[in-house]
């Protein structure tokens, strides 16, 4: 297994953040890949143990996928990794009333990753996901099949480089990836009660910050998502919140 995480103007919090947390779950620091692009390549090295390997990419989140799938071979196993996360956590039922439920810090996130590969291999499927949001008050203690939304900060796949290397959107390119690997296996694989916990839109720098995430520009690639992938959609939710107007997409229950 390969722990690959996407960075961008991040090398002074990222030993705080993704790389403590695969350390303290056991993970050896030559199985974690960061990718950098050039300009920063000296910076992440000079911050990151020696024993991390430190790959070139180009800058974009679609380019950093492209080249986290073309550095390992076909089929290899591969967990990436958002450079921001500070935990993994699940359900924890033990000590209050099971309508209830509340987080617990997850201490086997090896293990689990091991198992995934393992039940994914057996059901022929190649993308697997967590909850995409860390409130136990809507998680389920299951695993579900079908096509489930994966959240790109964190998610297990057996490398498929022809749906890695055909990003075709920025805003939604967890969106477009979950729906390519629907269609090429028939099911994604999301465990319901693990989700994972980062800064998102709360800390500077990071790959997202490369392109324009305003209303305008998500607005358009939802109308071009749903024109393409309408079939897997369920409704576009368009509203006004108190931070000012916002879109994006359900996908179908299927």
């Amino acid at each position: 297994m390969f722990f690959c995480i996407p960075s961008l103007s991040r090398f002074n919090t990222i030993n705080g953040h993704t790389i403590d947390f695969l350390i303290r779950n056991g993970v050896k620091h030559t199985d974690i890949y960061v990718f950098v692009i050039e300009s920063e390549y000296e910076d992440y090295r000079v911050i990151l143990n020696h024993n991390i390997n430190v790959v070139l990419t180009t800058r974009g989140i679609r380019n950093a996928r492209a080249s986290i799938s073309n550095h390992f071979g076909k089929d290899a196993e591969i967990i990436s990794l958002d450079d921001d996360i500070r935990d993994v956590k699940m359900l924890d039922y033990t000590s209050v009333a099971a309508h209830s439920g509340r987080l617990k810090r997850i201490d086997n996130f090896l293990s689990l990753c091991e198992s995934s590969f393992d039940i994914m291999k057996s059901k022929n499927i190649s993308m697997c996901g967590f909850y995409p949001i860390d409130n136990p008050f809507f998680m389920k203690n299951r695993i579900s099949y079908g096509l489930k939304f994966c959240i790109g900060a964190l998610r297990l796949f057996i490398n498929n480089p022809e749906i890695e290397n055909s990003r075709a959107y920025k805003l939604l390119e967890d969106y477009e990836t979950t729906v390519k690997y629907y269609i090429e296996d028939g099911a994604i694989m999301r465990y319901e009660n693990v989700c994972v916990i980062h800064n998102f839109g709360t800390q500077q720098g990071g790959l997202n910050e490369t392109c324009e995430r305003g209303y305008n520009a998500k607005y358009t690639e939802v109308m071009r998502f749903m024109n393409e992938y309408g079939k897997y959609c369920n409704k576009v939710n368009d509203r006004l919140t108190q931070k000012g107007r916002k879109i994006d997409l359900r996908l179908k229950n299927l």
